[in-house]
């Protein structure tokens, strides 16, 4: 059996093992259902919820009627309907995940029959950090006259737990106006890390260019995977003459924002009133920057093709680049249709976190995307309806729980087949730094994804700098950010 195939049915195997670990004789039980326990132990006694109450949820991606539980595919497919069952049954509610008849234009419909007074869901998936300020700001109503301030029912929920909702998401993202509008749980098992920026290889491109994973890995473990050493081996690896770059652009060149960070820096930084601004020109910014753009015009060894829209993970698979900088769960993208990098048993491949920077004193993996949720106004039952999303939509352990771990490990196995690749997994985990410039990426000219990396064409050619658009466009791109969050 395939080594990858023979894990994903041990995934299922754990699962079942833990689900009945959770019923052995001697666990407390309650005749009070409960919400799940935190970390320490503890569980919250109160209880919102009602019975019969009808709880509707919205994701963009649910075309039909609980798509979202019933047709949903992957290794943990059938955890997350068997989930989704037992929650409902235990408390006697019925929770729905609506079906969506709004194509792309959910993001501004759904929150504006919400304002309207006629919301068509409860609890909001907004999709993502880029698609918040749309849906909160809608035709200039009020947040706070639609969406629920979670904090007015903290006695129901757990929201304030790092186990299972992600603090430094909600910092970031969270507030508005003073008011707790938005959440953002934990992932767990590869979905803990999938968010997070790494650094593929190609290992059969190393070895054409006189490397290995194996020194890859070496230079990691010991704290000298750097800059410097990941220009050097690109070089090396990179064979232009029969089409072989030593790195993919990556859409919307998201490897500068990932080497931002690896050095140190930061797109966006809350000033003292907790309003983001604009940094990417601080002395580690520039130098993440300056350092691609070197790597562009004097060694000529990043695949440009497509610039700005570049779709990085078919390259990479097709083997013109040794290194590709971006998300981890490019590994498994497509995997519906066959077509995910880990289900090609034609390409050897690794992962390592981004290189460490020069003004990095560790390394850092920046986590730019993850999933908020909201709550509007309009239910019966408020209470229950923040306690729902509270103890339905968190994960089923705590992040940092065992449990977790040995999901990690197993899903992990299923697409990487080195240990030095799952324990980059876990690295990225426990070194990621939550951001939130996605949340302010599309404001027309003067959104954060335009300054930063848009005009990267014409740096490329010598036409401009970042150090002159930068100093020409970041008061106009904080102002904007200011008048989105109101005041905080």
């Amino acid at each position: 059996m395939n080594k990858r195939k023979f894990i994903v049915a041990a995934i299922c195997l754990l699962v079942s093992l833990l689900m009945l670990a959770a019923c052995q004789p001697g666990a407390e039980t309650s005749g009070t259902p409960a919400p799940s326990p935190t970390p320490t132990g503890t569980v919250q006694q109160d209880i919102a919820m009602k019975a019969g109450d009808v709880y509707k949820i919205f994701f963009c991606e649910t075309v039909t009627e609980n798509q979202w539980v019933d047709g949903v595919t992957g290794i943990r497919a059938d955890e997350t309907r068997q989930r989704w069952l037992d929650f409902q049954k235990q408390y006697g509610v019925t929770v729905t995940w609506i079906a969506s008849s709004y194509a792309d234009t959910w993001i501004t419909a759904v929150p504006a029959a919400a304002a309207a007074g006629e919301p068509v869901c409860d609890i909001f998936d907004l999709g993502g950090p880029c698609f918040i300020p749309l849906c909160i700001n809608q035709g200039g109503v009020p947040a706070a006259t639609y969406y629920v301030n979670l904090d007015d029912y903290s006695q129901y929920t757990n929201f304030d737990d790092n186990g299972y909702w992600n603090q430094s998401a909600i910092e970031a993202v969270g507030y508005y106006n003073g008011a707790l509008h938005v959440v953002v749980p934990q992932d767990i098992g590869i979905g803990a890390a999938s968010l997070s920026q790494v650094c593929f290889f190609n290992k059969d491109l190393l070895a054409s260019g006189g490397h290995s994973a194996q020194e890859i890995y070496e230079l990691y473990k010991n704290g000298e995977w750097t800059f410097e050493k990941f220009r050097q081996i690109a070089i090396d690896c990179s064979n232009i003459d029969r089409d072989v770059y030593g790195l993919t652009a990556t859409r919307n060149y998201l490897s500068v924002y990932s080497l931002i960070c690896a050095n140190g820096g930061s797109v966006l930084t809350n000033n003292e009133q907790g309003i983001p601004e604009f940094t990417a020109d601080s002395e580690q910014g520039l130098t993440a920057v300056n350092f691609f753009l070197k790597m562009c015009r004097e060694d000529n060894i990043v695949l440009l093709d497509n610039g700005y829209w570049q779709e990085e993970a078919p390259f990479f698979k097709n083997g013109r680049a040794v290194f590709m900088l971006t998300y981890a769960n490019r590994v498994n993208e497509n995997e519906a249709s066959g077509g995910a990098l880990y289900q090609d048993e034609n390409i050897k491949y690794g992962i390592v976190l981004p290189p460490k920077g020069p003004d990095a004193q560790d390394y850092r993996s920046d986590k730019n995307w993850y999933t908020p949720f909201a709550v509007f106004k309009g239910h019966d039952n408020t209470a229950g309806v923040v306690q729902c999303l509270s103890m339905y939509i968190c994960p089923e352990y705590a992040v940092d729980s065992q449990e977790a771990k040995l999901l990690m490990e197993a899903e992990g196995g299923a697409y990487f087949d080195d240990e030095e690749s799952i324990q980059t997994l876990f690295d990225a985990v426990e070194k990621n730094v939550t951001t939130s410039y996605m949340a302010y990426w599309d404001f027309g000219t003067n959104g954060v994804g335009w300054l930063t990396t848009l005009p990267m064409d014409s740096w490329i050619k010598g036409e401009s700098t970042p150090e002159v658009d930068y100093a020409a466009g970041k008061d106009a791109v904080n102002q904007t950010i200011a008048q989105a969050l109101g005041a905080r």
